[in-house]
C-alpha cells in the first residue's frame, strides 16, 4: 500500500516540478501503473475541489492528498475453540487410518467433509487455505507427540 508521505512525494514531483510519470517511476522505484492512477486521483481532486491550474497547489495538498479508506468485502472471524477442536479431530483420525494403511483421505476431502458437518455449534466457515494450515500444525503436533 502507498503511504501518504510517497503520494505527496509523487504530487510534489508531477505538479510542482513537473517530472514525467516515467522520471517519478523510476526515480521513486514505484511502477508507473501506480504512479498514473496517483496522479489521476489527485487530478480527480483538484477538479472536485475547483482548483484553478495557477492555484498554489502546494498550499492544498492536505485537502487534495488524503488517505483511503478501508471498505472491507468480508467480514473479518475469529475462529472459536470448538471449530479447532472438530478440525483436529478429524486430522487425527485421518492420520491414525493412515498408520499402515492407505485409506487415508486428502486435506482437500477433509476440508469438504469440514464444510459438509451438520454439526450446529460450528458456527465458523473458514477458507481451504486457513483449515490447511491448521491440518499442518496439528499433524505437526500429532508426529512429534508420536515420536516421543
Amino acid at each position: 500500500m502507498i503511504t501518504i508521505k510517497t503520494k505527496q512525494a509523487i504530487f510534489e514531483l508531477y505538479f510542482i516540478s513537473g517530472y514525467s510519470q516515467r522520471k517519478i517511476s523510476s526515480t521513486l522505484n514505484i511502477s508507473r501503473n501506480t504512479v498514473h492512477k496517483i496522479i489521476q486521483e489527485c487530478k480527480q481532486k483538484i477538479f472536485e475541489l475547483d482548483f484553478i491550474e495557477e492555484a498554489d497547489l502546494m498550499n492544498h495538498i492536505s485537502k487534495i492528498i488524503v488517505a483511503p479508506t478501508l471498505n472491507r468485502k468480508r467480514k473479518p472471524y475469529k475462529i472459536d475453540e470448538y471449530t479447532l477442536q472438530y478440525i483436529k479431530k478429524i486430522i487425527i483420525k485421518n492420520e491414525q487410518s493412515r498408520y499402515g494403511s492407505s485409506k487415508a483421505t486428502s486435506i482437500k476431502e477433509l476440508y469438504e467433509e469440514y464444510l459438509n458437518q451438520d454439526d450446529s455449534l460450528i458456527k465458523t466457515n473458514i477458507s481451504m487455505d486457513s483449515f490447511y494450515k491448521y491440518a499442518k500444525k496439528f499433524k505437526e503436533e500429532y508426529y512429534a507427540q508420536k515420536n516421543k
